[in-house]
């Protein structure tokens, strides 16, 4: 058994760290902890879940590294990152959110014992929502479309650390 409880931050810079932060406490329902200045600019911690946050330090505009890339591998050492969501409900529930604010094409791949949706933030930095439906991780797949299921279906409520009996889907 791994002696870790998972991810406590991930740090990312910004050219506005309020704008960004704003972004993740109106979608995500986020906590802004505290902001405090830096000799190298401002910093910013969000809570995202218990014990897990984003740091955002805030950089000079024509800094290099503030503008997301959106090529996939191209990003730099950290590609994208990965938020979980607490549950089926809450994943749609915020997939809308996303959709509705334009930061997300809305299109669910399913790899399997995850599911995946891809969003943009305001910085331009791809991240993926997901939501896991078999905490092993067994069984993943190159990714497929997922369809949304109906709200009497009993996949819909599950827990993420609940395992979902699915077939998976074939590409058309």
């Amino acid at each position: 058994m791994s002696p870790l409880d998972g991810l406590s931050h991930v740090a990312v810079v910004s050219a506005d760290l309020d704008r960004l932060a704003r972004f993740y406490v109106e979608v995500f329902d986020a906590t802004l902890r505290q902001v405090e200045e830096l000799p190298t600019g401002r910093l910013g911690i969000v809570r995202l879940a218990d014990g897990a946050g984003l740091n955002i330090f805030e950089l000079a505009a024509g800094d290099l590294h503030v503008a997301g890339l959106p090529a996939m591998f191209a990003r730099g050492h950290i590609d994208h990152v990965g938020l979980r969501a607490r549950d089926a409900a809450t994943f749609w529930a915020l997939r809308d959110r996303l959709v509705a604010g334009g930061h997300s094409t809305g299109e669910v791949a399913d790899f399997g014992p995850v599911l995946g949706l891809d969003f943009t933030d305001p910085d331009g930095m791809v991240c993926e929502l997901n939501l896991v439906l078999d905490p092993s991780l067994s069984g993943g797949h190159a990714p497929v479309p997922a369809a949304r299921p109906a709200p009497d279906d009993p996949s819909h409520d599950v827990s993420s650390r609940d395992r979902v009996a699915r077939t998976p889907r074939s590409t058309p």
